[in-house]
């Protein structure tokens, strides 16, 4: 999976603005595990990001009938994905420095 670097950094900086450093983790070896989005990247330019919904130890897993989600994990999400919406630069295209998508994954259309 591609992640758009400049994508990455904006939710990465909206995700701050709102949760704190401290809430904010960047993941050194993601797993998408059965995530179709990984598809989507290599068509057009995007980034995915985990939003923490953790139970305490020993609660039901996430995918668990009985598990039981933090019900502030969706509004944190929605927060911040309207705050990039905001911060996005809509006047100016995207960023130069930046090829889209990453040579080695290109996909032929």
């Amino acid at each position: 999976m591609y992640n758009n670097p400049w994508l990455r950094n904006l939710l990465r900086e909206c995700a701050v603005d709102i949760l704190g450093e401290d809430s904010v983790q960047c993941v050194e070896n993601p797993s998408i595990g059965g995530e179709d989005f990984a598809d989507y990247l290599g068509h057009v330019p995007g980034s995915l990001f985990r939003l923490g919904c953790a139970s305490p130890p020993g609660a039901p897993r996430l995918r668990s009938p009985e598990f039981d989600l933090d019900e502030r994990a969706p509004a944190a999400g929605a927060k911040i994905l309207a705050r990039a919406a905001v911060e996005w630069p809509a006047a100016v295209e995207w960023p130069a420095a930046v090829e889209w998508p990453a040579p080695e994954k290109r996909t032929p259309r």
